[in-house]
This record gives C-alpha cells, structure tokens and sequence, in this order.
C-alpha cells in the first residue's frame, strides 16, 4: 500500500487469477519438449559469450550444472563447488563457508572493472574433495580439501572399471550370473529432500536399512585411499517383467563398523533409456544394455572402506512409483560398474585460499517461532502402508526497520502400501503469511494432493488468500493428466 495506494488488493487479485497451475504444467510434460528446451543451456552452449562463474554446492540439487557447463563452454569459465546446501557460499553448510563475497568481487572486478585480480589464471574447476564422515542427516562440517582441474572434463581422471560379480565388485568380471529382485514400495524412503537448505533431517541418513532392501554390489576393503571426481556411471544389462520401471542406483562407503555413507545417486527411467524425447515400453523379459549416470561428486574413501554399489526400482517419495512392482533380472560379469578416480596432485596445496566467511550483521528482527524441520516414518504392519510426514516450517518473523512480519511453511504427507504401487499418495498443505502493523494482513494457503491410476495422473488443487482474516479469493482445480511411461 505504501507503494501503489490502494490499487494492492486489485493488483493481488489479478496476480492471483492468472496464476498458472505449475504442478499440473509440469506433470503435463513428462517428455522432453519444448516447455523444458526452451531454457536448457545444453541445447546450444554457443548460445552464451559471456564470462561464467558457476557456483554449486555437493549437497545442493543443481550441482552436475557446473560440470556441465566447465565442459560445454566455450566462453570464460570458472567453476566451484563446494561442500554446501542451496545456499550461498558465505552462509551455507556444511562449512567450511568461503569468503564468497571477495570472491565475487575479484570477479566482477576482472570482468567489469579490468582489473587484474588473478581470478582467470587459476584453474577453471575447483571442488571440495570431501573425507569419509559418518552418516547424518544434517552436517554442520565436511572435512575435505580443494582440489582443482585446468580443465574439464579432464585428462588426468583415470576411470577404474569394476565388473558387477555374484559376490560383489571386483578388478576382473567372474563367470555370468542372472540375479533377480523384487522392488518394494519402501525403496528410496531413506533417501532425504532433492534439494536440501542446511537444516535437520534433509540429507539422507545411515543407508545400513536401504542397502538391505537392494541389490548390493561390494569391493572388498580397499587397500589404498581412493578419491573420486565427476561422475560414476554404470552400465548395466538388465530385463524386466513389466512394460515400465525404474532404476535407483547408490553409491555408498562403507567403514569398518558396517556404517552406510550415500556419497551419490541416480536414477533411470527405463522407458528412456533411449533418451527423454520419445519413451519405449519394455519387452517383457527382454535383456538391455542400459547406461545410468550418477550426480557429480568429490569423495575420498579411506583405506579399509568399501565402495558398495546399490540398485533397486523404485525411489519413494522422491519419484513416483510405477503403474506396477517390478521383478529386475541383473547379468553379472557384464555389468559394469565405472568410477572416476582422481591421482592426488601436488598442486592443490598451492592453491590460493578462499578465505573464511564474511557477513555482514543482518537487520534487526523478531522471531517468536524459528524455521523447524522434521522427517519421520510411521509404518502400520496390519494394512501394510508406509506414511512419510515432513514438517517444514518456515518460522514468524518480524523485520523491525520496517514493522513487516513474515511466517510460512508446510506439511508434506506421502503414503503407500506394500506391492500397491497405485495406493500412492501424496499431499502438501503450505502456507505464507505478511503483515505490517494494522495497516494489512494478508494470507495465502495451498494444497495438493496427487494420486494416479495406471494410465492417469489425479491432481487435485485448492488455493485459497485472505485479507485481514477473511476470505479474499479462492480457487480449485481438478486435473487429469495421462501417465507417458512414468
């Protein structure tokens, strides 16, 4: 009101009737078309002349962009990845936080100013090549180290291929073995948020009960350290007793005490394992060559670990579970398994230092309630479901320079039940609230809830903005949406 007057409310209200539905836009799009080509850079990275500083953390969910883009441009580059969540750099854990802000400014001082800083003789990738930790599902701290790369993809990553054997991974492939396994619905529950901020339960934990549920694949302990840079790939030969299905592939380092590690993932779905353009079904039965990439990573397994590789079909809530649970027959001995190991080279001890992290004081505020998150599991063994709650609150807050208070957040729920990939649900219930004084109070709250029968996606959608407590404006959607070999 203080900017526009008494135009806001009308203002809101448009905002809020044009409005599009994302969810049902996105699940309308299940290939890859134009609504997801239009913004790629990897459609043409020609397209981009100017100067690029990528910046991306290991726990963040758009790390394999930067490595991406240090081996698709041709226009300047420099890429870091650090050890964080999707935050910046100065601010984000894991620690250890940069000095980010005078990292920028050698940047943009070289690029807008002409000032030689030094930024474009150092290397073009720098990553935070992270030790072995115990697993949690939150990190204050990653030890590591920087490590860099002149160039990327680079010469000196020497890939290690590992056969998948009946009794694990080994430096040579044994005679062929057909090994079969029976996904369950609880595949992938362990696995923690996409695209974590920093905050409790978001990275996955101890992955001892996952590994359980999967086929597993061992080294036997390593007799050196072995560090790894980019991303593991594996190649499998795998058949399926359905027309549709998916791969969930972990890589996991496993200390002495059995303790289970998620150091990267993948996923595949099989029905593009041609590409995202056109999907195939399966032929039942039917052997296939299929390739799965893993996310980019930085990791040292010390000596005495092992490397344990996992695949299983299903990734719950992540990604949504087929029409139906399949049963997956592996070739071993053709199988392989491909990691990027990375010699230790001596001039990553001179590389210049990012500093430590400088901030600056924030405003001054009020919080009566902090941002909170919780993550649990509740299973009822007499139906068989399976009940995933995240709490993901947001806090009250109150900005005192200017009287504003801000206060948000939501509850997901995911339920499904055992071998009933189509009892899946989901619901999330959000809500965002500002204020300043008595001069307005506003409010807006959301839920969606998505089901699917074997041919069709069910969303269902209510929003709803108030005004001083009363209704303002509110909406609903009921959206049927064709399942295309997801």
């Amino acid at each position: 009101p203080e900017v526009v007057g008494e135009r806001w409310r009308d203002m809101w209200l448009e905002r809020l009737e044009n409005a599009p539905n994302l969810a049902a836009m996105w699940l309308g799009h299940q290939t890859r078309d134009g609504q997801w080509k239009h913004g790629s850079v990897c459609e043409n990275y020609d397209d981009i002349e100017a100067a690029v500083y990528a910046v991306g953390g290991w726990a963040d969910g758009y790390t394999n962009t930067v490595f991406r883009l240090a081996g698709g441009l041709k226009a300047p580059f420099r890429g870091l990845v650090g050890p964080w969540t999707h935050a910046y750099p100065w601010k984000a854990n894991p620690g250890p936080a940069i000095d980010g802000l005078k990292d920028l400014c050698r940047w943009w001082g070289h690029w807008l100013r002409g000032r030689d800083t030094g930024m474009m003789e150092e290397p073009r990738l720098r990553c935070w090549m992270q030790e072995s930790a115990p697993p949690q599902t939150s990190y204050d701290h990653r030890p590591g180290r920087w490590v860099s790369e002149a160039s990327w993809p680079s010469e000196r990553i020497e890939p290690l291929t590992l056969p998948l054997n009946g009794d694990g991974l080994a430096p040579r492939a044994k005679s062929s073995r057909t090994l079969t396994h029976r996904g369950s619905v609880l595949d992938g529950t362990t696995h923690g948020d996409w695209c974590p901020y920093g905050h409790d339960a978001e990275m996955p934990g101890d992955q001892r009960e996952e590994d359980g549920r999967s086929l597993a694949f061992d080294t036997t302990p390593l007799a050196r350290r072995t560090e790894i840079l980019g991303q593991p790939v594996l190649e499998l030969d795998v058949s399926s007793d359905m027309l549709q299905g998916l791969l969930y592939v972990r890589l996991n380092d496993i200390a002495p005490d059995g303790a289970s590690t998620r150091v990267s993932y993948g996923l595949l779905n099989l029905t593009h394992r041609n590409g995202h353009e056109s999907p195939e079904d399966l032929e039942p039965g039917k052997t296939y060559r299929v390739r799965v990439t893993l996310n980019d990573c930085a990791h040292a397994f010390p000596r005495g670990h092992r490397v344990r590789l996992t695949v299983q079909t299903g990734a719950w809530p992540l990604i949504w579970p087929s029409p139906q649970q399949a049963t997956i027959q592996v070739e071993t001995g053709s199988s392989v398994f491909v990691l990027p190991v990375r010699p230790r080279d001596a001039g990553d001890s001179k590389l210049p230092s990012l500093g430590t992290s400088v901030v600056a004081a924030p405003p001054a505020s009020t919080t009566w309630r902090p941002y909170h998150r919780e993550r649990t599991m509740s299973r009822d063994f007499v139906t068989g479901e399976t009940r995933v709650d995240m709490v993901k609150d947001r806090g009250h807050h109150r900005l005192e320079e200017t009287g504003t208070e801000f206060s948000g957040g939501g509850i997901e729920t995911y339920t499904v039940r055992d071998d009933q990939p189509l009892s899946a649900r989901a619901r999330l219930d959000y809500h965002v609230a500002l204020k300043r004084g008595d001069d307005w109070d506003t409010r807006v709250e959301a839920i969606y809830e998505l089901t699917a029968t074997g041919d069709t996606f069910l969303l269902s959608c209510r929003a709803e903005a108030q005004d001083q407590g009363v209704k303002f404006w509110s909406r609903s959607w009921e959206e049927r949406i064709p399942r295309h070999g997801v």
